[in-house]
């Protein structure tokens, strides 16, 4: 077996554990379930979807810089952690504007839910 040959994978699968992909859609109009929750503190914060399918993500940062969830790890039992990043490079306008996303829900709707966005905003849907 060739060097490259045993090189490739070990690349390929370090450069896939460094990779930040997003399943997050981000949103152009707020949908019902989102409007009237942004409040003058501007923390970000998370409800379903109408159809129980998704969370809907409302974020506050530069509008050529969003804070979009780019993970969701599950830390216990119904108890889920977000990671909100900067998005758009390395140059950002200075305002403070909304950003909408959908991202498919980890569990079902039923039983209370704990999401910490973060910042030291844990919501309960």
């Amino acid at each position: 077996m060739t060097r490259a040959a045993l090189i490739l994978p070990a690349l390929v699968l370090l450069l896939a554990g460094c990779s930040s992909s997003s399943s997050a859609e981000r949103l152009d109009e707020a949908p019902p379930e989102l409007e009237g929750l942004a409040g003058p503190e501007m923390e970000p914060t998370v409800v379903w979807s109408e159809d129980g399918k998704s969370w809907l993500f409302l974020t506050f940062a530069s509008s050529t810089c969003p804070n979009e969830p780019r993970d969701i790890r599950e830390a216990g039992d119904r108890t889920f952690e977000v990671t909100l990043e900067s998005t758009g490079g390395v140059y950002c306008t200075a305002d403070i504007g909304p950003a909408m996303y959908k991202f498919p829900a980890p569990v079902s709707p039923g039983a209370p839910v704990t999401v910490d966005l973060g910042y030291g905003v844990i919501v309960t849907l």
